[in-house]
């Protein structure tokens, strides 16, 4: 599980994948639908929701808890790795469904890791979700509906 969960670890692969779209032109429409999406989920999830909410993470409420992997030092809710990986494979799914369906699986798999490893309470991923699916959609929206359709 601590492997998993490193998939996620400030959005690394998700940007990656973003960057190799970006670089292709046959899908650098999706790769910017995947920057904005990521960018929306930094300042959405990490500082605008994280700090807003405020909640203590379930391993800092016992005390003695030893953890897989390093202690974060910010806030729990939502789960950023859930909430980046949804944004991604809900861009991903409206770009290529087949992309979307792996990507779906891999962020479910991160978000599943990060309650295994008692970082994350279920309401945090499950919000990841909600909120990785309605950014997602959103950016794929901006991106493939408005801002690329100009050109």
């Amino acid at each position: 599980m601590p492997k998993l969960t490193i998939l996620g670890s400030y959005g690394f692969l998700w940007v990656a994948v973003a960057l190799i779209l970006l670089l292709d032109k046959r899908h650098r429409d999706c790769g910017i639908a995947l920057a904005l999406g990521l960018i929306s989920s930094v300042v959405i999830g990490n500082l605008i929701l994280k700090n807003a909410v405020a909640r203590p993470r379930p391993c800092w409420l016992v005390e003695g808890y030893d953890l897989l992997v390093n202690n974060p030092t910010d806030f729990s809710f939502p789960s950023g790795h859930t909430l980046a990986g949804f944004i991604a494979a809900t861009i991903l799914f409206n770009y290529n469904r087949k992309w979307g369906i792996a990507a779906y699986i891999l962020a479910a798999v991160i978000g599943f890791s990060r309650l295994y490893l008692y970082v994350h309470f279920p309401t945090d991923v499950l919000a990841g979700v909600i909120l990785g699916i309605c950014i997602g959609s959103l950016a794929s929206y901006i991106a493939f509906k408005k801002l690329l359709k100009k050109q």
